[in-house]
Order: C-alpha cells, then sequence, then structure tokens
C-alpha cells in the first residue's frame, strides 16, 4: 500500500474540521481493522516478541550486572557472590514502598545507577531476610493498624 499525499492531506483536514467526529471514525476504523485482520496481528506481534525478547533480556542483565558491580557483586554480610540470589537492600528499610514509586524493576536499576548505590547494600537472600527478622522490618505492614 503507496502513501497517498492527497489521501493525508484530506484525512489532516477532516481532522482538523471537526476533532470529535474524528475520534469517532478513527475509533471505529481501528476497531474494525482489528476484528478482520486479527491473525495477522498476532503473527505480527508474534514475530516481534520473539525477535526482541533476547535484546529485551540481555539489556536487563547488562543492568542488573552494573547494579551488582557497584558493590563487588556479592553479599556485604556473608560474601556469597552467586548473582542469582543476590538482591539489593536498603540500608535504613523502606525497600517495599519505595520499589513502589517506580514503572518496572528497570527503572528501579538505573535509579540506583545514578545513585551509585548510596543508602542501599547488596544482601543473598538469605541475610537479607535475616536482616528483615532483626529489625522487625517483615512486620512494617502491620504497624499502621495498630
Amino acid at each position: 500500500m503507496a502513501w497517498d499525499a492527497e489521501k493525508s492531506r484530506k484525512q489532516k483536514e477532516y481532522k482538523e474540521r471537526d476533532p470529535e467526529k474524528w475520534k469517532t471514525y478513527n475509533r471505529e476504523y481501528q476497531r474494525r481493522y482489528r476484528e478482520e485482520n486479527r491473525e495477522k496481528i498476532r503473527e505480527r506481534e508474534r514475530c516481534w516478541y520473539h525477535a526482541t525478547k533476547g535484546e529485551k533480556q540481555s539489556y536487563f542483565q547488562r543492568v542488573r550486572r552494573q547494579v551488582l558491580e557497584i558493590w563487588g557483586s556479592q553479599c556485604a554480610r556473608c560474601g556469597f557472590s552467586d548473582p542469582r540470589a543476590l538482591q539489593i537492600d536498603h540500608i535504613n528499610g523502606g525497600g517495599k514502598k519505595e520499589m513502589t514509586k517506580f514503572p518496572s524493576p528497570l527503572a528501579y536499576y538505573k535509579y540506583i545507577i545514578a545513585q551509585q548505590g548510596v543508602g542501599y547494600q547488596l544482601l543473598c537472600a538469605n541475610c537479607n531476610q535475616i536482616k528483615k527478622v532483626e529489625n522487625k522490618e517483615w512486620a512494617s505492614r502491620w504497624k499502621d493498624e495498630e
């Protein structure tokens, strides 16, 4: 399907003349197109997903590796160094509340890189749980109810 300059110009004029009518028309056109081309759209999405899946994962892993390298890629308490079990810990607690401010783990990691890790530490899963129990951070959701 070739681009048609005249058709494009007419659509632009129509859109500018009556924006609400254009919205209604466009919404209906999009709905009809999705119904008529459902399989075509699914196939395009499948192809895109499989083509970019590895890129997304490797980018996330690269950013995570940068975060871990800030602290030397090992637990601050016991020295454990398997990256699959290393977790970012907020030194003063409140990590769960802070994480809700970010739309994704990737955005959170980028924020930590920008902060150069100040206020955070790297702990293995076991040490992180032990710290939560010792500091009674695990009960913070019930503190507000008391």
